[in-house]
């Protein structure tokens, strides 16, 4: 699967979302979200890591599996953003981490 249609099905969510429990999905609404996403990510990698309170620990599997549900939620609020502020993002992702990386891995031969 390409980008582009991980975009499209990324945004197809957010309008069935939007549909579903009557919230207009708008940059607001995104920057909140981002900001909540966040905190959750951060929640999650505590708990992974184990340092948060030991009544919250949870097998190790379960506490990977949701700590990449977190960080899928922030990667779709993300997408989210980009377009609903007209960007595409994937010319940023080449200038500034993929050809730097290529660059590196080049240089490393």
């Amino acid at each position: 699967m390409d980008f582009k249609e991980i975009q499209k099905l990324v945004i197809a969510n957010a309008e069935r979302y939007s549909k579903k429990h009557t919230i207009e999905v708008d940059l607001n609404w995104l920057l909140l979200k981002l900001i909540e996403e966040n905190g959750e990510f951060a929640n999650a990698l505590l708990v992974y890591t184990k340092k948060c309170r030991k009544e919250k620990f949870v097998a190790d599997d379960v506490a990977k599996k949701n700590l990449a549900l977190e960080l899928t939620d922030m990667f779709t609020i993300v997408v989210l953003l980009a377009h609903r502020l007209d960007i595409d993002i994937l010319p940023s992702l080449h200038e500034k981490a993929l050809e730097k990386g290529r660059d590196y891995l080049k240089s490393q031969m």
